[in-house]
């Protein structure tokens, strides 16, 4: 699979969102505005054990962002994309261009988060999330008199 090949089932599936899902996860996206991204736990001494044992650490995304996820998978925004497949998405720095890079890149952060904890806390931090969501928006964000 190639980016050019993932961009292309991505902007097939966009034009398949209605405008009230689009308008749930929108609310959803504003709702993380200023919230942290999360914070990670764990790492500490289990109390009682007999060993020395401790806690793996994992990260914990703060309730706005927790939604947020939500809203991407319940609206069906989230698609089959190749995402472990496509180097180009790699790079450090990359930025989408358009929607349908911009799904491809959600999917990219928040299915990756399943494998390396606290990834999509680091997108979040340094403003990928926010950016793809922004070029969502320039295109699909409803209008408030729809």
């Amino acid at each position: 699979m190639s980016l050019h090949e993932e961009r292309l089932k991505a902007h097939e599936h966009l034009q398949t969102v209605t405008a009230a899902q689009w308008r749930s996860f929108f609310l959803a996206s504003d709702a993380t505005q200023g919230a942290p991204a999360g914070e990670m736990h764990g790492g500490d001494q289990v109390s009682g054990a007999s060993e020395n044992l401790h806690r793996m650490p994992f990260f914990v995304l703060s309730r706005e962002w927790s939604r947020w996820v939500k809203a991407f998978y319940a609206q069906n925004i989230v698609t089959d994309i190749a995402w472990m497949e496509l180097p180009e998405i790699r790079v450090p720095n990359w930025r989408p261009s358009d929607a349908a890079e911009a799904l491809v890149a959600l999917v990219l952060y928040v299915r990756r988060d399943r494998f390396v904890e606290g990834a999509l806390g680091s997108n979040i931090r340094h403003g990928d999330v926010q950016y793809a969501i922004a070029k969502l928006a320039e295109e699909f964000r409803p209008r408030n008199n729809d």
